[in-house]
């Protein structure tokens, strides 16, 4: 019996123990909950209140917009519009500057720098000192990544995740890639992809590609293709990497790679590559049987030992010949190349689809560049079933010759394209109806109302208004390159229209071997074709080149040309003319 005792004894001492331990666990919990958390709540909410929402904020930092919408570091004739106000401590905030697309500003207040969202309204306090020249948010995807600082002896990229500066001195720029990588551009071109959660220089790339002139590395339609323009070598080619930068191929213009059904087809010399979207080579075609003129879609267009143009399908390695290519009596037309159903909508409704080689008749032989009948040229279509059908080229190829537009918003907008004299257009691409619309991006990107992108507005023009070379210069073929990039950095276009207007006009100097050129610029190309934009641009360059042949060097009136500079919207326009 005393033993049960004891037993239930010792059960109840047991019980009275884990009772009394569980009692003491709840009130620590509760002790830490009321005394511990809600204190650092407190603090939390104070550290909050004193950055956001405390009275010393008593100042108001303005910032201004254009008449067009767009925000401004300066209050001007053009910036008088109060677009939004910052509260801030200090009488002294500071406007620094804004990302190119108005999604975000840097600004000074109380010796901090600040990151302000201007679309959730939300102030970020960073770290980095306010002591540099100049500063530029990394941001991809609304995703804020760091800040790129530069003052005379420093720059680098300051990490907004670890508060560290990263990759100090070593490069002359650093843009943003996607939200992994950075690119970072050394003083001699020489490009590295940086990570950007840890300090790694991935890739350097190879120095039979260096000073590459461009805006960005980027990954071409969100595939896994590098594409670097290179405005610096003759040719001006394009260099391809792979997902994992192994270099594809370093010698490429527009014509010589094309994206099809998420497929990469490259000629290189005379071989034609077929690559997946992971850079795995499918097919390969080699020794072409003579100059690769072009790849459109899996075609590839190119003119054999005996001047025969030939079409090849990479896919099935099928070979066509079309006809016969007299280089002194055509020239080979920029829009030649394999059109859809769809896209001839845009173009010329009522063709077959196909593979279309447009060939004009060179000026130097035919008077006007007409044949007898008033034609411009010919026109071949290699259609699907194998039947080459032929049309007469109605309209000269020496009329406004190809002028594009390319529009350079600072944030995504809208915008109506309009002519004051549409009669005098012939060819538009996308199909010009009273009017385009499209949706612009800051870096050019344009799409339609079908979400159909668009590198930049295409049209052709009649002969409307000719010049007579009063003023000008004298310009001998083997000089054309030169004074191409001379006179068209210095009138003030950018490196890939630089590059895409010599490509299309080059041809025609150095066939000619001795030109006089002249070059129509905005004011005087208003008068006779005015562009009507809305929203209207800050900045408007228009261009023409006038070129006409000669047999004999001719003193001419150099013509004074003045430099396009681009401030806030701007549209850029190019196109040329031969006489």
């Amino acid at each position: 019996m005393e033993d049960k005792l004891n037993k239930k004894n010792s059960k109840s001492k047991i019980i009275l123990m884990l009772s009394l331990i569980i009692i003491i666990i709840i009130l620590g919990l509760i002790i830490y909950k009321v005394f511990i958390l809600n204190n650092k709540k407190d603090n939390y909410k104070n550290e909050v209140e004193e950055v956001e929402t405390d009275e010393n904020y008593k100042y108001k930092l303005d910032i201004y917009k254009s008449k067009n919408g767009y925000l401004c570091q300066t209050l001007d004739n053009d910036c008088t519009e109060v677009a939004f106000s910052i509260k801030v401590k200090s009488e002294d905030a500071k406007l620094i500057n804004f990302t190119l697309d108005d999604s975000y500003l840097l600004y000074t207040d109380s010796n901090t720098l600040f990151i302000y969202d201007v679309k959730s309204q939300e102030k970020i306090k960073t770290k980095l000192e306010p002591i540099y020249q100049e500063y530029d948010v990394i941001h991809y995807n609304n995703q804020i990544l760091g800040i790129t600082y530069v003052k005379e002896d420093e720059n680098g990229y300051f990490n907004l995740k670890t508060n560290q500066k990263m990759y100090k001195n070593k490069y002359a720029s650093i843009i943003s890639l996607n939200s992994t990588y950075l690119t970072g551009i050394r003083e001699n071109g020489m490009m590295s992809l940086l990570k950007i959660d840890k300090q790694e220089e991935e890739t350097e790339f190879p120095k039979d590609i260096n000073n590459l002139d461009i805006d960005e590395l980027k990954f071409k339609d969100k595939k896994y293709y590098i594409i670097s323009p290179d405005s610096e070598i003759e040719g001006y080619p394009y260099a391809i990497f792979d997902n994992n930068k192994k270099l594809l191929s370093a010698n490429l213009t527009y014509d010589n790679y094309n994206f099809y059904n998420e497929y990469l087809y490259i000629s290189d010399n005379q071989t034609l590559k077929k690559y997946d979207i992971d850079g795995n080579l499918i097919t390969s075609i080699s020794n072409i049987k003579g100059e690769i003129k072009q790849v459109s879609k899996n075609y590839a267009l190119y003119i054999d030992s005996k001047n025969y143009l030939n079409l090849i399908n990479i896919d099935t390695k099928e070979e066509k010949q079309i006809t016969k290519f007299d280089s002194e009596k055509y020239n080979f037309g920029f829009m030649s190349g394999y059109y859809t159903k769809e896209e001839l909508e845009n173009i010329d409704n009522g063709k077959e689809e196909g593979y279309y080689i447009m060939l004009y008749y060179n000026y130097n032989r035919y008077e006007d560049g007409k044949d007898e009948n008033g034609n411009y040229g010919i026109e071949y279509c290699y259609q699907k079933d194998g039947n080459i059908k032929t049309y007469d080229i109605k309209v000269a190829e020496g009329g406004r010759d190809k002028p594009v537009l390319y529009l350079y918003p600072p944030k995504e907008t809208n915008i109506k394209v309009e002519f004051s004299n549409p009669e005098y257009l012939t060819t538009t691409y996308p199909k010009y109806k009273d009017k385009w619309e499209v949706k612009a991006y800051p870096n050019g990107d344009l799409y339609d109302n079908n979400n159909k992108y668009y590198y930049a507005l295409y049209w052709d023009e009649v002969r409307y208004h000719e010049v007579d070379f009063q003023e000008g210069f004298y310009v001998e073929g083997e000089k054309a390159i030169a004074f191409l990039e001379e006179k068209l950095s210095l009138i003030g276009l950018n490196s890939r229209e630089k590059n895409e207007f010599i490509m299309y006009f080059l041809p025609i100097l150095e066939k000619n071997q001795k030109s006089l050129v002249y070059f129509e610029l905005t004011k005087e190309r208003e008068k006779y074709n005015k562009l009507i934009i809305t929203p209207k641009p800050d900045s408007l360059l228009r261009v023409t080149i006038h070129i006409k042949k000669v047999n004999q060097k001719i003193n001419i009136k150099e013509e004074k040309l003045e430099t396009f500079k681009r401030i806030g919207f701007s549209a850029v326009e190019w196109g040329g003319m031969t006489y």
